[in-house]
């Protein structure tokens, strides 16, 4: 399983938002990541930046699954993460270093916490994330 592929890459991942932005809830950005347990085991989650809380994230994805509009990655988490969450400030600082999106980072130490590899298809407006 290509995780990057199970989610239709960046392009899949900005549909996902806006499905989730359609239902009426705010996504800031978006990204996917691969971050490794203690054990040693693989962990691809989609990362929704948004301000709502997860729950009701979570209610807006099932409502559009028993749409049809959307179904569930196989393999791949989705996480709904405030914008000031560590992890999101500091891959959203980073993928704004680039000139356009989509920003891919792999193998990258961002101040002290190691990305193994992130595929960021949606910033928020600059400003909206903390430094």
């Amino acid at each position: 399983m290509d995780p990057i592929q199970t989610v239709g890459g960046a392009e899949g991942l900005s549909k996902l938002a806006g499905l989730v932005r359609a239902e009426g809830a705010p996504v800031d950005g978006v990204y996917l990541i691969n971050r490794q347990s203690d054990e040693g085991a693989d962990d691809w989650v989609v990362v929704l930046v948004t301000s709502v809380s997860a729950r009701d994230v979570f209610f807006r994805l099932a409502h559009l699954r028993n749409q049809g509009k959307f179904s569930q990655f196989k393999g791949v988490r989705i996480d709904p993460v405030k914008p000031d969450d560590k992890e999101v400030v500091r891959i959203m600082n980073y993928a704004r270093r680039f000139d356009s999106l989509p920003v891919e980072v792999e193998g990258v130490l961002l101040d002290r916490m190691y990305i193994r590899y992130a595929l960021v298809a949606e910033l928020p407006k600059a400003g909206a994330v903390a430094a």
